[in-house]
C-alpha cells in the first residue's frame, strides 16, 4: 500500500510542476524576443521530460502546439510548414513533367488520357507512387526525413493547377479548331455559299453577303464609273464581270430593286475578282490615292512566293477604295484563326499534314512569327479567365469550408497520406482490406489490358449485359442518345462506386438516380410528342433546362453566403470594412478578379466583340466553371459536362437578329475552346489544390501559396503550349481523335451557316450586322417556350434546396438536375447507384464502426485503378520508343 501511495504522491507532484510550467509558460506568450522563445523552448522539453518518467500522459498535442509550435515562427505567423524546398521542387517537376508529356501520351501514343477529367490519373498516379514507393524507400533507408502529408498535398496541388491546360479543356482542340475550321470551309458547300470564314475578324478578305450595305447604290456606282471616258476601278471591275451580271447590275440601276438570287450572283463575281492577281491597273486607280502601306503592297501581287490568300487581301483593299461606302467595315481583330486563315502559309499546312522531314522539327524552328497575334488573343484570354477562376476560388474557400463541404478528391488524398502514429507511414498500409481492393483491381486491369494486347484470352468484364432486358422494358428511354448506358449496357466504373462510398448517401444517390430520373422524363415526353433536343451549342429543351438548373444553384450558393459574399464585395469596392470572417486575401482576389474580367472584355472588344455580349460571355464562362466546381467539391463527381451551350442561351434570351453572325461566331469559337466540353475546366482543380495546400486549421489560404499556385499555372500554359506544338507539328494532327479533329471545328461554323441562311431568308441579315451594345436591346426577340424550359429548372432546383432544408428526410440534392441527361450522368448512373447501395448495407449492418473499417479498402480500390492506368500508359509508351508503332489503347478511365 505504501509503495502505490508514493507513487501516487510523485506523480502528483509531477502533475503540480507540469501545471506550474504551463502557468510560466502563459505569462511568456505576450512575450516576442528570441531570448524568451529560447525559453519557452526549454520550458516545452522539460515537460516533456517530466512527464515521459510517469505513468500518465504528457500535455496535450493542442496544447503543446498552442503554447510552443505556434510560437516558434514568430516573424511569420502565416508560414505555411508544408511547402518546404523538396515539396516545390517535387511539385514544380511533376507539373511541368504532366504539362509536356500528357499530348505525347493522349495523341501520340493513344493511351488512356492522363488527365480526362477531375481526377487526373497522372496526379494521383504520383500520389500513389511517393506513398507505396518513395516514402517506404526512404524508411528501409532509415532516413527519417520521410514526405510529411502536408507537403505531399502541397506536391498535388502544383500537379493539380495546370491539369486545365494539356488535356481536354484547351490544347487537345485548340490548334485544330484554329487550323481545321478553315480547311473544311473550302470544302463544305454550305459554308462556302454563306461565306462563314468572312465573319471571323480578320480570317478571310471574301466579301460577304451581311457586309453589303447597300446593294442599289453599289450596283448604281458601278453603272455610272463603267461609262466615263477615263478608267476607274469600277470600270474595271465591270470588265472583268460577265454579261449576265452586267445585265443585272443594269437592272438593279434602273429598276432600284434586286433578288436575292441576283445578289448572290453579284456577289460571286466580286469575290471572284478578288481572288484575281491582275485586278490591280494603275490606270484605272490613277484618281484614287493609294495609302503608303499599300503601295508598298502591291508588288506582292506579281510574286509567286506572295500566298493566294495574302494577295486577295490587297485586292480586297484596293476594292474597298472605291466601293467603300457601300459595305459595312469589318470587324476588327485577328489571330482568332492560325495565320488569319491562310491554308498556304507553313504554320497552317504543316500543322494540317504533318512533318515530312527525316528529321524532327526543333522548337525553335516552329514559326512562332505566324503564332504571335493568335497567341496574343487566345493566349491572353485563356490566363485572364484562369487568373480570374483562381480569384473566384480565394474569394469562396472561406465561405465553403465553413459550409463543411466535403471535397472529396482532395479528402481521398489526406485519407490516403494520413499517416500511422509512431511509423510516419500512411495509416492505410497496415490494413488488409486496402491491399486487397488494391490487388484485387490492380488484377483485374492487368488480365484486360493482357487481353487487349492479345496476350491472355481471358478478360473479366466491366459492363453488365442488360441488353436484352433493356430492349424489352425500355424500349422508349433506349432511344435517348446515353439511355443505354444506364439500362441496357452500364459500364462498371470501380473508383466512381469507390468515390459514392465516401459520400454522403443523399448526394451518391441523388446522382446515380440522376440518369433514371431523366430517362423517365424523356420517355413522358416522348410518349406525349414532345421532341427532346440535346445541343453542346444551339439552343435546346433539356440544355435550357439544365442552364436554369446551374442558374438556381448559383443564386442557392450566394445565398447561403450572402453575408460574407456581401461583405466581401463591399470591402473590395471600399464601402465596409471587412468583418472577421472576411480574409483580407478575399478581399485583394475579389479586386483582381473585376480586373481580370475587364481585360478578358477588353480582349473581346478588340477582336470584334461589342462590350455587352463581351460581358455576358465572360460571366456565364465563369458561372459554368464555377458550378462546375461546386458540383465537384460537394459530390466529388470527377466527370461533368454540362450540357447547353452559352451561345445557346445568348441566342435564346436575345434573337439571331439581335446578336448578328459576326458576334455570334466569335461568341461560338470562345465557347468552342473553353466551354463546349470543360470536362477538364480549370477551376475545380484550383478549388481543390487550395484546399489541398492549405493548412487545415486555417480556412483561407495563404497569400504565397496562391502566388505559387497561379505561378504555376501560368508556367504550365507556357510549356503545355511549346510541348504540344511540337507534337503536333512533327506528328501532324490526331487522325484518331474525329471530335478535335472535325467534331469541335466544325460545330460552330456549321450552327453559323444555317443562322445565316435563316437571317437572308427573312431579309434581317445586314442589319443585324449593325447592331451592338445597347442597341440590341431594340432587336431583343426571346424565345420565350425556350426560356420556359430554363425557368423549370430554376424551379426545380430552387425547391428541392427549400425542401432539404426543411425535410430532415427528403432524399433528393440538387445535384441530381445538374448532371441528369448529360453524358457523365448517364454513364457513371449505374456506378454511383451501387457505391451508394454499398454504403447503405455497410451502414445498416456495421453502423459508423463498420464504414470505418471499409473506408480503407474503397481507397485501395481507387489506387489500384490508378496505378493500372498508369503500368499500361507507361507500357505504351515504352512499346512506342522500341517499335515506333501506336501501341494498343487500353481506357480504364472515362475521358
Amino acid at each position: 500500500m505504501s509503495h502505490w501511495c508514493s507513487k501516487f504522491i510523485s506523480a502528483r507532484l509531477r502533475l503540480d510542476l507540469i501545471s506550474l510550467l504551463d502557468v510560466i509558460f502563459k505569462g511568456f506568450i505576450a512575450i516576442q524576443s528570441p531570448e524568451i522563445l529560447s525559453v519557452k523552448v526549454a520550458i516545452y522539453n522539460f515537460q516533456v521530460r517530466i512527464a515521459h518518467t510517469g505513468e500518465y500522459k504528457p500535455l496535450p498535442n493542442s496544447l503543446r502546439l498552442k503554447f510552443c509550435y505556434d510560437r516558434i515562427p514568430i516573424v511569420r505567423k502565416d508560414r505555411n510548414q508544408n511547402v518546404t524546398l523538396r515539396s516545390l521542387f517535387i511539385g514544380l517537376l511533376l507539373a511541368f513533367g504532366i504539362s509536356a508529356f500528357t499530348y505525347f501520351n493522349d495523341h501520340v501514343l493513344h493511351g488512356t488520357y492522363l488527365i480526362g477529367n477531375h481526377f487526373p490519373v497522372i496526379v494521383f498516379g504520383a500520389l500513389i507512387f511517393l506513398v507505396l514507393g518513395i516514402n517506404p524507400l526512404l524508411k528501409l533507408l532509415r532516413i527519417n526525413s520521410l514526405l510529411r502529408p502536408g507537403e505531399i498535398g502541397v506536391i498535388m496541388a502544383l500537379g493539380l493547377v495546370v491539369c486545365g491546360w494539356p488535356g481536354s479543356s484547351f490544347f487537345r482542340t485548340f490548334a485544330s479548331l484554329i487550323t481545321n475550321s478553315s480547311k473544311m470551309a473550302t470544302q463544305q458547300t454550305n459554308w462556302k455559299a454563306t461565306h462563314v470564314m468572312s465573319y471571323v475578324p480578320g480570317a478571310s478578305p471574301k466579301l460577304a453577303e451581311g457586309f453589303v450595305d447597300d446593294w442599289i447604290g453599289l450596283a448604281k456606282h458601278i453603272n455610272e464609273q463603267r461609262q466615263q471616258s477615263a478608267p476607274t476601278v469600277a470600270g474595271r471591275m465591270w470588265g472583268m464581270i460577265p454579261d449576265n451580271v452586267k445585265s443585272i447590275i443594269t437592272k438593279a440601276a434602273s429598276t432600284e430593286s434586286i433578288e436575292p438570287v441576283e445578289k448572290t450572283l453579284l456577289l460571286n463575281e466580286i469575290n471572284q475578282i478578288i481572288e484575281d492577281r491582275d485586278f490591280y491597273r494603275k490606270g484605272h486607280f490613277s484618281r484614287i490615292e493609294l495609302p503608303d502601306k499599300l503601295q508598298k503592297q502591291l508588288p506582292k501581287l506579281a510574286d509567286e512566293n506572295t500566298t493566294d490568300h495574302a494577295a486577295q487581301w490587297i485586292n480586297r483593299q484596293l476594292l474597298e477604295l472605291d466601293i467603300k461606302p457601300y459595305l459595312l467595315p469589318r470587324p476588327p481583330g485577328e489571330g482568332i484563326v492560325l495565320a488569319n486563315g491562310d491554308l498556304q502559309s507553313p504554320a497552317v499546312d504543316i500543322m494540317l499534314q504533318g512533318w515530312e522531314g527525316k528529321e524532327n522539327l526543333k522548337i525553335s524552328q516552329i514559326p512562332w512569327k505566324t503564332w504571335i497575334p493568335t497567341l496574343q488573343f487566345w493566349g491572353s484570354l485563356a490566363l485572364l479567365i484562369a487568373i480570374a477562376s483562381l480569384c473566384i476560388i480565394l474569394v469562396v474557400q472561406p465561405q465553403w469550408k465553413r459550409e463543411l463541404l466535403p471535397y472529396p478528391i482532395a479528402k481521398f488524398v489526406q485519407e490516403f497520406t494520413a499517416p500511422s502514429p509512431g511509423s510516419g507511414l500512411p495509416k492505410v498500409l497496415s490494413s488488409q482490406l486496402f491491399w486487397i481492393g488494391f490487388i484485387a483491381v490492380l488484377t483485374i486491369h492487368t488480365i484486360n489490358g493482357l487481353n487487349a494486347w492479345n496476350i491472355l484470352f481471358i478478360k473479366i468484364p466491366l459492363q453488365l449485359p442488360f441488353e436484352a432486358l433493356g430492349e424489352k422494358l425500355f424500349t422508349t428511354a433506349n432511344k435517348y442518345a446515353w439511355g443505354a448506358l444506364v439500362f441496357s449496357q452500364p459500364r462498371l466504373y470501380l473508383t466512381v462506386i469507390a468515390f459514392a462510398f465516401f459520400l454522403g448517401t443523399e448526394v451518391s444517390f441523388s446522382v446515380g438516380i440522376s440518369g433514371f430520373l431523366f430517362l423517365i422524363l424523356f420517355s413522358i415526353l416522348t410518349s406525349n410528342g414532345i421532341l427532346v433536343k440535346n445541343d453542346l451549342m444551339d439552343p435546346a429543351n433539356t440544355g435550357l433546362l439544365r442552364f436554369g438548373s446551374y442558374f438556381g444553384v448559383a443564386i442557392v450558393v450566394f445565398f447561403i453566403g450572402r453575408r460574407y459574399y456581401l461583405n466581401v464585395i463591399g470591402s473590395a469596392a471600399g464601402i465596409v470594412k471587412p468583418d472577421k470572417e472576411t480574409p483580407a486575401n478575399a478581399v485583394w482576389a475579389a479586386r483582381i478578379l473585376v480586373l481580370c474580367m475587364a481585360a478578358a472584355v477588353m480582349v473581346l472588344v478588340n477582336n470584334g466583340l461589342d462590350w455587352l455580349l463581351s460581358i455576358l460571355l465572360v460571366l456565364m464562362i465563369l458561372l459554368t466553371f464555377f458550378i462546375i466546381t461546386r458540383i465537384n467539391v460537394e459530390t466529388g463527381t470527377f466527370f461533368i459536362q454540362p450540357w447547353w451551350g452559352i451561345v445557346g442561351v445568348i441566342v435564346a434570351i436575345f434573337g439571331m437578329p439581335a446578336i448578328g453572325p459576326t458576334a455570334y461566331i466569335i461568341m461560338a469559337i470562345v465557347c468552342a475552346l473553353f466551354v463546349l466540353d470543360p470536362r477538364e475546366a480549370i477551376m475545380p482543380f484550383l478549388a481543390n489544390a487550395l484546399f489541398l495546400s492549405t493548412e487545415q486549421k486555417k480556412k483561407n489560404p495563404p497569400n504565397r501559396i496562391a502566388v505559387v499556385l497561379g505561378i504555376t499555372m501560368i508556367g504550365g500554359f507556357i510549356v503545355a503550349l511549346v510541348a504540344t506544338l511540337y507534337f503536333q507539328y512533327n506528328y501532324g494532327l490526331d487522325s484518331s481523335d474525329p471530335w478535335a479533329l472535325y467534331g469541335v471545328p466544325k460545330i460552330p461554323f456549321k450552327l453559323l451557316a444555317r443562322h445565316i441562311t435563316e437571317l437572308s431568308a427573312y431579309g434581317e441579315l445586314t442589319e443585324s450586322m449593325k447592331v451592338s451594345g445597347l442597341g440590341r436591346l431594340s432587336l431583343m426577340d426571346p424565345d420565350y417556350g425556350l426560356l420556359g424550359w430554363a425557368l423549370i429548372g430554376f424551379v426545380l432546383v430552387i425547391a428541392c434546396s427549400v425542401l432539404r432544408l426543411r425535410l430532415s428526410w427528403w432524399p433528393l440534392h440538387p445535384v441530381a438536375f445538374l448532371v441528369w441527361g448529360s453524358y457523365p450522368g448517364c454513364i457513371f448512373a449505374m456506378s454511383f447507384i451501387i457505391g451508394w447501395m454499398i454504403k447503405a448495407f455497410v451502414v445498416r449492418f456495421g453502423g459508423v464502426k463498420g464504414y470505418r473499417a471499409v473506408k480503407p479498402l474503397m481507397v485501395g480500390v481507387i489506387g489500384g485503378e490508378v496505378i493500372a492506368t498508369i503500368i499500361w500508359a507507361v507500357v505504351g509508351a515504352i512499346y512506342f520508343l522500341v517499335t515506333n508503332e501506336i501501341p494498343k489503347t487500353i481506357a480504364i478511365f472515362p475521358g
